[in-house]
């Protein structure tokens, strides 16, 4: 009768950690997610906080290289500036024109850097970067007739005046009379940003959703398991674990959806909008995941400290009995 009940209590206290446990990597996945959602939430759906977090990349020299060179590009296409610049010269001087054009086309990509990387910048950037913002959500919502080209971009257009205004000031007028435009700086490829309205939904409005039920999974976890510190390492440690996973996998899939992009140009400055918009996720993450790293360990620590209490023999008393010195009574 007493092994029964012995086993059957076995059998119970398994289940019991069985559950705690599982329930405390549900809760730890959970954690992760809501970093994520956060994360989505706050930089990428926000539209000032989207801007803000691109606002000062005009300066980053990969993105003001890449504006460059689109810019030196766009005035080769739009005029055919190798019989503009032989017109320019008397018919003597003609064999000057093949480095003549040369020269030119290093100027428009000097000015077009210089002028990028100034003050005066700020504004064209700014509006480019909230209507990319608008076909960013929008392809996120599955609606990839927004963008024209393919490609999820921030829109140059504005630049170009603000570059024939700069050229003409410093006395090249040879594309006063043109009309152009300076593309995108490409950021991701639509379709592989696209996704289900309904997901991006869940991501949007259940930011406080995630934590919440992680929470109530690791109090159920603590009230079903009877080692209570049990199911709080496990949270701890996976927690940190999941955290780290789910930056991997993103950092991985950015990677993988840069190497669509043809352009290392084009490429590298999208690596460096994709960083400053990875950088408020990989402090939250960092933050996040040091402090379950932190509970893991406590927990951990605290298990075996408890352990090791639990075996300790009992102190035992090595002093010899008191005896009496006092000698016998004797009568009088």
């Amino acid at each position: 009768m007493t092994e029964g009940l012995r086993g059957q209590t076995e059998r119970r206290g398994r289940t019991s950690a069985f559950i705690g446990i599982t329930l405390a990597v549900i809760a730890a996945i959970l954690v992760s997610i809501s970093v994520d959602t956060y994360w989505l939430h706050d930089r990428i759906f926000d539209t000032d906080n989207f801007v803000e977090s691109l606002a000062p990349l005009p300066k980053d020299p990969a993105i003001s290289t890449a504006i460059a060179v689109h810019a030196a590009e766009a005035l080769e296409q739009g005029t055919a500036i190798e019989q503009r610049v032989a017109d320019a010269l008397p018919d003597q001087l003609g064999f000057l024109a093949p480095k003549l054009v040369e020269l030119t086309q290093e100027f428009v990509f000097e000015t077009t850097k210089e002028l990028v990387e100034s003050d005066a910048f700020t504004k064209v950037w700014t509006t480019g970067l909230r209507a990319t913002h608008t076909a960013f959500i929008g392809v996120l919502e599955g609606d990839i007739a927004t963008t024209e080209s393919g490609y999820v971009g921030i829109d140059l257009d504005g630049a170009a005046g603000l570059v024939l205004d700069r050229l003409e000031e410093r006395g090249v007028d040879l594309f006063a009379d043109i009309e152009t435009s300076l593309g995108e700086v490409v950021l991701i490829q639509a379709d592989l940003l696209a996704a289900p309205r309904t997901v991006v939904g869940v991501f949007h409005t259940a930011v406080w959703v995630f934590p919440l039920a992680a929470l109530i999974l690791i109090g159920i976890a603590v009230f079903v398991d009877r080692d209570r510190l049990r199911p709080v390492q496990w949270f701890g440690f996976g927690s940190a674990i999941t955290i780290l996973l789910s930056l991997a996998v993103l950092r991985g899939a950015i990677n993988a959806a840069g190497t669509t992009i043809e352009s290392d140009i084009d490429r590298a400055a999208a690596d460096a909008i994709w960083n400053a918009l990875l950088d408020g996720y990989v402090l939250i993450s960092a933050v996040v995941g040091f402090a379950a790293l932190a509970i893991g360990i406590g927990a951990l620590w605290w298990r075996r400290t408890s352990t090791t209490t639990s075996h300790k023999p009992p102190a035992t008393s090595h002093q010899p009995p008191a005896t009496s010195h006092q000698p016998p009574a004797t009568e009088a």
